[in-house]
Formats: C-alpha cells, sequence, structure tokens
C-alpha cells in the first residue's frame, strides 16, 4: 500500500506561525535586556508575564490565541515603564498595536496577517529609510568617530581581525546603501524574498556584537521582516517547516533547563 504523503502546511498559516515564533524569540532577548540593564530586578509581573507567554507561543505558535495575548501584555509592559522604555521595544510595542488592531479590524479572520503583509513592508521601508536617512551626517563618515567603523571594530575584536581599514570603510558605506537602497528592493515582489534575507543577515552580524547585545533589536526585525515575505516564499519553506517547529519547541526547552 502506498504512503501518503502528507500536506504541506497553508502559506498564511506559515505567515502566523513563523512571526509567532520570530516574535516570541524577540520577547525572549528583551528580557535578557531587562534582566542585564536593571540591577536589581524589580519585582515586576508584567515583564515575567510576557516571558511565560512567549514560552507558551513558541511552544504553540498556531495558536493566535497565545500570540495576541502577548501583544497586548508587551503593550502594557511598555506603557507602564513609559518614558524609560528602549528604542527596540517602542518598535515592538508599534508592531504590536498594529497586530491587536488588525485582528480586532479583521475580526480574526485567518488572512490578517496577509493583510498586512504590503503595509507592513513600507512600514519597513520607511522605517530603513529613516535609519539611513539620519547617518548622513558629517561624523558617520568619518572612521575616527563613526558608529558604524565602531561596530566593525567591536566585531573584528570579538574575531581577532585588525580594526580599522577596509571593514570600517565597508561598515561605514555598506550599511548607508543598504538601508538607503535595500528598501526599494523590498517593495518590490520579484526582489523582496532576497533582500529581506540580505536584511536578516545583516540584523545578525549586529547582533552577533556582543558588547552591545543588539541581538533585541535585531530579533525585532526579523519578525517585522517575516511579514514581509509573499506566500510564493512561504511555500518555498514549507517542506521544512516540521524542523522548524521543532527547533522552536527546542528553544523552550532550553530556556526551561
Amino acid at each position: 500500500m502506498a504512503e501518503t504523503t502528507p500536506p504541506l502546511p497553508d502559506p498564511r498559516d506559515l505567515h502566523r506561525e513563523g512571526f509567532a515564533i520570530l516574535h516570541g524569540i524577540a520577547s525572549f532577548y528583551h528580557f535578557i535586556w531587562y534582566v542585564h540593564t536593571r540591577d536589581p530586578i524589580p519585582a515586576d509581573a508584567l515583564a515575567w508575564l510576557c516571558l511565560a507567554l512567549a514560552i507558551v507561543v513558541l511552544w504553540r505558535p498556531g495558536d493566535r490565541r497565545w500570540l495576541l495575548a502577548l501583544a497586548a501584555a508587551q503593550v502594557a509592559d511598555i506603557a507602564w515603564w513609559m518614558p524609560e522604555v528602549p528604542n527596540h521595544w517602542l518598535l515592538t510595542g508599534l508592531a504590536d498595536l498594529t497586530l491587536l488592531a488588525a485582528y480586532a479590524t479583521t475580526r480574526g479572520a485567518p488572512d490578517t496577517l496577509a493583510r498586512l503583509r504590503e503595509p507592513m513592508a513600507w512600514g519597513v521601508a520607511v522605517f530603513y529609510l529613516y535609519t539611513g536617512g539620519w547617518k548622513l551626517t558629517e561624523p558617520w563618515f568619518d572612521p575616527a568617530v563613526s558608529c558604524g567603523a565602531a561596530a566593525w571594530n567591536r566585531q573584528a575584536f570579538q574575531l581577532g581581525l585588525p580594526p580599522g581599514g577596509l571593514g570600517a570603510l565597508l561598515a561605514i558605506y555598506g550599511t548607508l546603501v543598504l538601508e538607503l537602497l535595500g528598501p526599494l528592493a523590498l517593495l518590490w515582489h520579484r526582489t523582496r524574498a532576497p533582500t529581506a534575507a540580505v536584511f536578516a543577515t545583516f540584523h545578525l552580524v549586529l547582533g552577533l556584537d556582543l558588547a552591545q547585545g543588539f541581538l533585541n533589536f535585531s530579533s525585532v526585525m526579523f519578525a517585522l521582516l517575516w511579514l514581509t515575505l509573499e506566500p510564493t516564499t512561504l511555500r518555498r519553506l514549507a517542506p521544512a517547516w516540521g524542523s522548524v517547529r521543532m527547533v522552536a519547541r527546542g528553544w523552550t526547552l532550553l530556556f526551561l533547563a
């Protein structure tokens, strides 16, 4: 008797589950930032609630009720700490408010995130244009004081590479090219998937800067970039989705251990 191949997940389910997993990981890295920047750690019930909900979301990414509960808890946590809220958490809050408003408007329709795809792509593109635009100042181009050069120097130190030089120039000018031209490629459907992959790689490299701990910001951008992906791209990822779920659950068990 011939074995039947199980049907591949619906792209809408992959869209929602992928975002839920990445959003849960972003919450985890925010909690790590929270622990390292607040001494002594205050008894903030909202922060612990966000962490608990993130763990549930990572374990059950297909259940949107937990994702929406996490979004609501994060918004409440941001409101509680205002105005002492870091940039990455404010960005997360904006994404959460957008998510909650979208599900309220569509009354929980299965294609809610699909309807958010284009507005989110435009929002992410504008965000990158803004971050690139404010870098167009004289200090950014000076390797002695440029934040881009400083980021390269920290990474070079971690990897045992020489600081400055070509690496610093690449960090300065490469970042500008990516943030000023990448948004245009992100808005064009044919180049969206590879552009999102380039941006994700860029944020992964930023996240490896252990001195600055940029993974809290990078993980937020991973989730937002995922929301921009087209159904054709999601279908290509469908055969490996079982492994993605296992990794998400493994991440949860590792944290609980």
